[in-house]
């Protein structure tokens, strides 16, 4: 069944539940609590949708339906209590109403800061593993393509320290990681010159050591 069905369906429910009640009439408490039902339904709704995207974006939404929804019974619940119970004091549904919008808005946005900073991490870290793939890969390319064995073995040696280096990076070190993507990226062209090749290739893996320290 779409959402969009249950919702109006829930929506219809409540307002009969709440038009049927047997009370001889609706107090203004009451009806401050009917407002701020309507606005948890609204949050119900709309909460969700401001899921941090990426990686995690499923999390995100699960933990904002869960607030909404806890906000949501608990509009319900106030209902109930300033139209049966408690029908006369108004100002102490206006407070308490303004006292859990707050808290949901306080929950809501510290869910958010907490889910868009696991997302950067996580950015980061992909970022950070493709890196080390990328470089991987060129100098398996290096490899196919070297003939002379003790060259082949300097290549290999390369490779092996590349693909045993730690993914962790930090932004001091970005400019180096780019710099020795590029001496990659000149290694082939320089396969028929032995000697610029081997002075090429010996520079990177110097460059890689000084990475990894």
């Amino acid at each position: 069944m779409p959402k969009k069905t249950v919702y109006f369906a829930v929506l219809i429910l409540m307002n009969v539940w709440y038009y049927t009640m047997n009370v001889p009439y609706h107090t203004a408490a009451s009806w401050i609590s009917y407002l701020f039902f309507h606005l948890a339904f609204a949050a119900v709704i709309f909460v969700p949708l401001w899921a941090v995207p990426g990686i995690h974006a499923k999390s995100s939404e699960r933990t904002l339906q869960l607030l909404s929804a806890c906000y949501f019974l608990a509009e319900v619940l106030a209902v109930f209590l300033f139209t049966e119970v408690y029908p006369f004091l108004w100002q102490a549904a206006l407070v308490l109403q303004l006292a859990m919008l707050v808290l949901l808005l306080v929950l809501v946005f510290g869910s958010r800061a907490a889910d868009t900073h696991t997302e950067q991490l996580a950015e980061q870290k992909n970022a950070e593993r493709s890196y080390i793939r990328e470089c991987c890969v060129l100098v398996e390319g290096v490899l196919q393509e070297t003939k002379d064995p003790a060259m082949r073995k300097k290549v290999k040696q390369l490779y092996d320290l590349i693909h045993s280096s730690p993914t962790r990076s930090t932004e001091n070190l970005w400019k180096m990681e780019q710099n020795i993507l590029q001496d990659l990226e000149q290694l082939h062209p320089l396969l028929q010159n032995e000697e610029a090749f081997a002075k090429k290739l010996q520079d990177v893996q110097d460059q890689f050591v000084a990475r990894n320290q």
